[in-house]
């Protein structure tokens, strides 16, 4: 039987609301960037799925400009989020593109994956096991086709309640 794999995305995921009203290209931005919170419970929840079902093997896979990759890592690293999830920094994957997430999950072995856009989900067929989260109406009903193969769901709460019985 193959290996259960976790992959998280990072937007909306761990990171919480952005603030629109400072572009890339604001010197504040990555200050701004900095400041953002952490969607409530999400580290503490990947930790724990890492730990009681995941047996460690938890990837995260993220769609970042060059421009935004170093602040994503920061930010993880800020928060001790590897530290805390138990994984180390080479188990963070970027891409440039929302498909592109679709090859890096089959060749790490993704069994279960958490995004916040359904359009990711849609390229993500190797994945049987897909959770979208803070998912934004107006997408969600843009992609509405390739909603029957996702869980829904309000909260890393309900993850961990579907994950961990």
């Amino acid at each position: 039987m193959q290996s259960e794999v976790l992959g998280v995305d990072i937007g909306m995921v761990l990171i919480g609301e952005r603030d629109m009203s400072v572009s890339v290209d604001d010197p504040m931005f990555p200050a701004v960037y900095a400041a953002r919170e952490e969607v409530p419970g999400a580290i503490n929840a990947v930790a724990k799925l890492a730990r009681k079902r995941f047996g460690g093997r938890v990837h995260v896979v993220s769609k970042r400009s060059r421009q935004t990759q170093p602040l994503a890592i920061a930010w993880l690293v800020e928060r001790r989020f590897f530290a805390r999830v138990g994984i180390g920094i080479d188990n963070l994957h970027f891409c440039l593109t929302r498909e592109g997430k679709a090859p890096i999950c089959e060749a790490l072995g993704i069994t279960h994956f958490v995004d916040n856009r359904l359009e990711v989900h849609s390229h993500l067929t190797t994945v049987p096991n897909r959770y979208l989260i803070n998912g934004e109406d107006e997408e969600i009903a843009r992609f509405a086709d390739h909603l029957s193969g996702v869980t829904q769901v309000a909260s890393w709460q309900e993850i961990l309640d579907s994950l961990l019985p």
